[in-house]
């Protein structure tokens, strides 16, 4: 049988679609927006070139000689790239805004403009402990010690 990726490889051809049907959910689930249970929309090869050509911009030769973890990498720091310039605009945006305020009550912090993909990340980030509870008490015991010396006489 003549396939679009060359002849009498039917199995093969079968294992990377399942290999891009769960590539799709895995980033589906990476980026929260499908459960476990949930049905995600299946991926193909014209949706993945579609993304790592068109949207992300690498080179075609350099898509089909790399691994997918390596054109996952490229696509993670161009999102990345995206993140920072956003933030920097709504960093200017907020400077620009505060420069004009007559009281600090007028004043706005970045994140009040708009909302970025990352605030959430970071808000998750945030609310996560720093330090276990043993750690902790082991901590407050090294306090006490340093505090409570006693005088040689």
């Amino acid at each position: 049988m003549v396939g679009r990726f060359g002849s009498g490889n039917n199995q093969r051809h079968c294992e990377r679609d399942v290999a891009i049907q769960n590539f799709g959910q895995l980033i589906k689930r990476r980026n929260g927006k499908a459960g476990k249970g949930e049905a995600v929309k299946k991926v193909n090869f014209e949706t993945l070139t579609d993304y790592y050509i068109g949207l992300i911009g690498i080179k075609p030769n350099d898509f089909w000689r790399q691994t997918w973890r390596e054109n996952g990498l490229i696509a993670e720091h161009y999102h990345n790239n995206i993140n920072l310039q956003w933030e920097q605009t709504r960093y200017l945006a907020a400077m620009i805004h505060n420069v004009q305020c007559q009281k600090k009550s007028q004043m706005l912090k970045p994140e009040q403009l708009f909302e970025l993909p990352v605030d959430k990340k970071r808000q998750i980030e945030r609310a996560k402990p720093k330090s276990t509870r043993e750690q902790m008490e082991a901590f407050e015991l090294k306090a006490k010690q340093m505090t409570n010396k006693k005088t040689l006489k």
